[in-house]
């Protein structure tokens, strides 16, 4: 076994490049070497409306302005089971993509849903916010109006496609 001296510090690792120079300070955590920006101004907003269609086929969710522009949107294939964690993964993605959008006159506007349309296949039973399609078992007596309204924090209508297109 080779000793150690007392008076010379042991070297480190073999091969090891020491560190010579001046020491840095750590910041503490949080802090930043750059100066402070000032909080950029809100962006005015306008209503907007969240539109989301369940169909056999496919599930589809938009964001949609008070002229009836569509903003942003996206749709999957419907699955053959577990349909509601597709649907909330859909609007969710739909609601992150929705961002700020420049006006004819060059303004930007961001547009913020206020209220929430669906359409599906019927029946529906109004008063439970229930629907029971015919084509979709697994949507038998599903609570939509409900589980929406908490997923988004938006009122929902929920109607049959038909109807939907007549209003």
């Amino acid at each position: 076994m080779r000793a150690v001296s007392a008076t010379r510090p042991p070297a480190g690792r073999a091969g090891a490049p020491t560190r010579s120079g001046p020491r840095v300070a750590k910041l503490p955590p949080g802090a930043s070497r750059r100066p402070a920006e000032p909080d950029p101004e809100p962006l005015p907003t306008e209503p907007g409306y969240l539109a989301i269609d369940l169909g056999p086929r496919r599930l589809a969710a938009a964001v949609v302005n008070a002229d009836g522009d569509v903003l942003v949107r996206d749709r999957v294939a419907t699955p053959p089971r577990n349909v509601w964690p597709v649907v909330r993964q859909l609007v969710g993605r739909v609601l992150a993509a929705n961002g700020s959008r420049a006006t004819p006159g060059g303004d930007v506007m961001l547009v913020e849903p206020v209220y929430c349309g669906v359409t599906a296949p019927g029946p529906f039973d109004r008063a439970a916010g229930t629907i029971r399609p015919v084509g979709m078992p697994v949507w038998r007596d599903f609570p939509l109006r409900d589980e929406l309204g908490e997923l988004t924090g938006l009122p929902v209508a929920v109607e049959t496609s038909g109807r939907a297109l007549a209003l």
